[in-house]
């Protein structure tokens, strides 16, 4: 009966109680960093879209005073119009953020030159005066939509496009697109972090996880997209994008009517009454 009761010993193998020593090499993680800067860099711009604000006035009539400026001054064949029109521009451009204005200026300065230099051949024709206004307008235009860019959040701009009854398709594809823009950043930088974390060791072909990244991320979009539709047809989505709140007249909004008054005598003037020199 002893012998039966006793049970038979376990040894360990030798290689199990061995002390195991890896040290990896070390590698750098360069490809992998500047891939989660570059889409942290894209959740900051959206996050911060709209911080700086136009005065308190409204998407909507903020939005109407861009096209309305815009319309005048690509009909302005007048020098000194447009020179004040853009004067008015960089005085707006004082009252931004450095980053903000960077961004802006930056676009607008890059837009102008390409104009300015598809323009000179009329410098050689005899004509500089269209190159120096048509440049002036290509900045002005491209200044004013992007303040208006970052002056306001995506939501009222969208908003503020369903004001002016544009199709409810169009601005419903432009705000889910806008939305999926930063839901689908966000996955990829939690999939990079966790790439980062199980790369250990040397590894030169860093580059080829990248394909995984977006594997994933195209995966999870197919899955919210399907998730998304079902969710609108169980809420009966007819394809009326309703906005969630009315049209507000703001007190910040008289003086933009104001500017837009001032500049429409302002046109009058210089160039049906030839009032100033071209």
């Amino acid at each position: 009966m002893e012998t039966r009761n006793m049970k038979p010993e376990v040894s360990i193998p030798e290689w199990m109680t061995q002390k195991e020593e890896y040290t990896p090499r070390k590698d750098s993680d360069r490809f992998i960093e500047k891939s989660m800067l570059s889409v942290l860099g894209v959740l900051s711009k959206m996050r911060n879209n709209g911080s700086i604000g136009a005065g308190g006035a409204g998407a909507s009539v903020f939005m109407a005073f861009s096209l309305y400026m815009i319309v005048l001054s690509a009909a302005s064949q007048n020098m000194f119009f447009n020179g004040c029109l853009f004067a008015g521009l960089l005085a707006w451009f004082c009252f931004m953020p450095e980053k903000t204005l960077r961004n802006t200026f930056l676009t607008a300065l890059t837009a102008s030159l390409i104009s300015a230099v598809i323009m000179i051949p009329a410098v050689f024709m005899g004509n500089p005066q269209s190159m120096v206004r048509i440049a002036l307008k290509v900045f002005f235009s491209v200044g004013l939509l992007g303040g208006l860019a970052n002056s306001f959040p995506w939501n009222e701009i969208t908003s503020g496009l369903r004001f002016f009854h544009v199709p409810d398709i169009f601005v419903f594809t432009l705000d889910i697109t806008l939305k999926y823009i930063f839901t689908l950043c966000e996955i990829s930088q939690n999939i990079l972090i966790s790439l980062k974390l199980r790369s250990v060791g040397k590894n030169p072909r860093k580059d080829r996880s990248m394909s995984g990244v977006l594997g994933v991320t195209f995966l999870k979009s197919r899955e919210m997209a399907d998730e998304m539709y079902d969710a609108m047809m169980c809420r009966g989505f007819d394809g009326e994008y309703k906005r969630p709140k009315k049209f507000r007249f703001r007190k910040q909004d008289v003086i933009i009517l104001i500017l837009a008054v001032a500049a429409a005598f302002l046109f009058v003037y210089t160039n049906h009454n030839n009032a100033v020199l071209m």
